[in-house]
């Protein structure tokens, strides 16, 4: 059974229990895709979340495009902002206000990111969340990442225990501050995993 198709509210047949279990679910997509998602809609609920990863502090202006096409296809757009490839608080804000109004973005993912040392002034996703402009700019759902696998990129730069007290931290301002919150994870086949790092 193709799950993409299983997933579509169009379908008159009732879902198959796993594609039922799999109907609220989340995507991934990286700007290169941008070309796939009228593809991509037709196979999802209009509303879906689809993540546009960041993976070089040069793809904005494709997060932005790819953003744009996501709203413009019914899907809700969610763009990382990894901290680390974040120069400035006014670069910051202009960003924010590209995806919220070109693509009318709600949501976003704020991590630390990938580079081992930060591009500008910010380090951590807490101080971008610090800054006060998702708020401003109408962002009010944010997303934080969770490792239940680890993730060793960061982990040989910091330690396993600092990735979670930058998780720790993250869910306290978001408390303190009534942000609406979540944590994203990456996929995974088993369920140990998660549960060990849940209860840890």
């Amino acid at each position: 059974m193709n799950m993409m198709t299983a997933v579509n509210e169009n379908q008159a047949t009732p879902l198959h229990p796993v594609a039922e279990f799999l109907s609220d679910f989340s995507l991934e997509i990286t700007p290169k895709h941008v070309d796939k998602i009228d593809v991509l809609a037709g196979h999802l609920k209009p509303g879906t979340p689809v993540y546009v990863a960041m993976l070089d502090a040069g793809d904005q202006p494709g997060i932005l495009q790819a953003a744009r096409a996501l709203r413009e296809a019914g899907l809700e757009p969610v763009p990382h902002v990894p901290a680390r490839f974040v120069l400035t608080a006014d670069v910051l804000n202009e960003w924010l206000a590209a995806y919220a109004g070109e693509a009318n973005v709600k949501r976003a993912l704020v991590l630390g990111g990938g580079a081992a040392t930060p591009n500008g002034e910010f380090d951590a996703a807490v101080q971008l969340m610090q800054t006060g402009l998702f708020g401003k700019h109408g962002i009010h759902k944010l997303g934080m990442a969770g490792h239940p696998e680890g993730n060793l990129d960061i982990e040989k730069n910091v330690g396993k225990a600092a990735l979670f007290q930058a998780l720790r931290d993250k869910q306290k301002f978001a408390r303190d501050e009534g942000i609406e919150a979540h944590i994203a994870t990456q996929f995974l086949f088993e369920a140990g995993p998660v549960e060990s790092w849940a209860k840890s």
